[in-house]
């Protein structure tokens, strides 16, 4: 595989590494759904992804779907229907930006993306994400009757470097649900979207 080409690698909140021309898994949380000790141990690896042990980061991974998946009622806003039908429905707004949706899912403290830019704007992938949070957040509290930041302050993105994990990153979305016990099969969650030119991801 030829050497990526960085576009952006900048600091928020948390490391963003943007390549030219590659998908990226998204995952965009609610305001206060993990702890800090998380959020360092987060930053500290995508800071060092290129050179931190696969392991590692799949471990951390693992602890931070527990921390999402396990967060108190208070924060699992996105249990509500019309917000998270609104928020399946504002996905458009992405491919109006040149981005294809290859799988998305809500879930009850957060959503997952695979999507990439067809269009060479993968270096706008973080004020993207941030219009969208902006807009479906304002929409989200006028729905629940709420004020205040609905959306956590940053995303975590990694972009995939290999088919294989691009395949197993579609299982991973679709099948979120299910692995949250809320449902036997993936096609019967309301709130995951597959795009058509991946669902052979899907079939054993």
């Amino acid at each position: 595989m030829s050497n990526p080409q960085t576009l952006r690698f900048f600091r928020s909140k948390l490391p963003h590494w943007l390549v030219a021309g590659r998908a990226y898994f998204v995952t965009i949380r609610l305001k206060g759904t993990l702890p800090a000790h998380i959020l360092e141990q987060l930053k500290q690896q995508q800071e060092d992804s290129e050179k931190s042990d696969i392991e590692k980061r799949r471990n951390l991974f693992v602890k931070i779907e527990h921390f999402l998946d396990a967060s108190n009622a208070s924060v699992r806003l996105l249990d509500n229907r019309e917000v998270a039908d609104m928020l399946l429905e504002s996905l458009p707004w992405f491919e109006s930006k040149g981005w294809t949706i290859y799988a998305a899912v809500v879930l009850s403290t957060h959503m997952h993306l695979l999507i990439r830019n067809k269009q060479g704007a993968s270096d706008k992938l973080i004020s993207h994400v941030s219009a969208f949070k902006s807009y479906t957040g304002g929409r989200a509290n006028k729905i629940l009757d709420r004020r205040g930041r609905f959306w956590a302050h940053d995303c975590f993105d990694v972009w995939i470097r290999t088919p294989d994990k691009f395949e197993s990153t579609v299982c991973y979305i679709a099948n979120n649900p299910v692995k949250a016990g809320h449902v036997k099969c993936w096609t019967d969650w309301p709130w995951v979207q597959v795009h058509d030119d991946v669902l052979f991801c899907l079939k054993n």
